[in-house]
């Protein structure tokens, strides 16, 4: 699973993923919060923390997500186009 959101919903996926022996890879903007970076992490997911750029850009969090997941046949957990 990859997701592109700030941590709120992806310490669920996160959750969901470590019960069902699923990876969790979460990009999120790098100036989230260490606290919610952190419970990601202890919730065994595997975190990318990218600079703020526009969503135009191709290393804006969302794209990055989105490739990596393209790249090794995952699911890209896209709030707002799934």
């Amino acid at each position: 699973l990859l997701y592109s959101r700030p941590p709120a919903r992806s310490s669920s996926l996160a959750m969901v993923a470590r019960a069902h022996g699923l990876r969790c890879v979460v990009a999120l903007p790098d100036d989230a919060a260490s606290e919610k970076v952190a419970t990601l992490k202890a919730l065994g997911a595997e975190v990318h923390a990218m600079r703020p750029v526009s969503i135009t850009h191709p290393e804006h969090f969302v794209n990055v997500a989105r490739r990596k997941a393209k790249a090794v046949d995952g699911v890209f957990c896209d709030q707002f186009e799934n």
